[in-house]
């Protein structure tokens, strides 16, 4: 790690925290967000913040894949197939 990169962690480690989780995230798709990222992780301060933030974004993510689910299961009912979702519990 260079020394303003070093500088720049040190003065907002919720920010590096943020980018990484990003890039976990989105993989491949990182890129054309990077600049909003980074422009949001260094107004995330604490780590309430953080953990807040990244909340959110997983519950934006948890509410697209259930509509997502939720329509195919319709598509599915309109030609007779039953659906039925299984999995773990939290």
């Amino acid at each position: 790690m260079s020394n303003a990169n070093w500088l720049n962690f040190m003065s907002n480690p919720m920010a590096h925290h943020i980018k990484r989780s990003m890039f976990e995230l989105l993989k491949e798709r990182y890129g054309k967000h990077e600049q909003i990222v980074e422009r949001v992780g260094h107004t995330l301060i604490t780590e309430n913040d953080m953990k807040n933030f990244l909340a959110m974004i997983i519950d934006v993510y948890e509410l697209g894949f259930m509509r997502a689910i939720d329509e195919q299961k319709d598509k599915l009912a309109k030609l007779g197939l039953g659906v039925r979702i299984t999995g773990r519990e939290p």
